[in-house]
């Protein structure tokens, strides 16, 4: 069976609701260098100021079948939102 997985890359401001599609890492010169967030993260509010200070001003995203993963799909509003893409 062929799982069926869509990625996107979308404006971090647009991408609360979606799932992370990889590790975002954090590397503070001099000090820390570890994940800031996990794959398969369901990106909140208040993640954003986080993601933009670090860098990311767009991100990858999943749209994952509900089988593909036991976190279940995204929001309907969210996926709405992609597929206009």
């Amino acid at each position: 069976m062929t799982k069926r997985v869509r990625m996107w890359v979308i404006p971090v401001e647009q991408a609360v609701g979606a799932r992370l599609s990889h590790d975002v890492t954090r590397i503070v010169p001099g000090g820390f260098k570890g994940p800031a967030f996990c794959k398969g993260r369901i990106i909140r509010p208040e993640d954003i100021p986080n993601l933009l200070e670090i860098g990311k001003e767009h991100i990858c995203v999943l749209d994952l079948a509900p089988s593909d993963t036991s976190r279940g799909p995204l929001p309907a509003e969210t996926l709405a939102r992609l597929r206009k893409r």
